[in-house]
């Protein structure tokens, strides 16, 4: 992974974030999880990230606009 090709993405390899699946349903927007980022797919033209989600135990492929800081970096 070059350098430039790492710019575009807001989050590195273990940054914890927050995962919401549906951020623009208001009825599913407090579904909210704590997670991990384990690698940057950077040659995947439709996911970004693969993280795990912490507490469910699952491991998914999601985008950039389904992830938030976390507060858990700030602990």
């Amino acid at each position: 992974m070059s350098e430039t090709d790492t710019k575009r993405y807001k989050y590195s390899i273990d940054d914890w974030v927050t995962y919401i699946p549906f951020p623009d349903i208001n009825a599913l927007k407090d579904d909210t999880y704590q997670a991990l980022v384990l690698e940057v797919l950077v040659d995947d033209y439709f996911y970004d990230y693969y993280i795990f989600i912490d507490g469910k135990g699952e491991y998914k492929k999601v985008r950039a606009d389904k992830l938030f800081p976390s507060m858990k970096d700030k602990e």
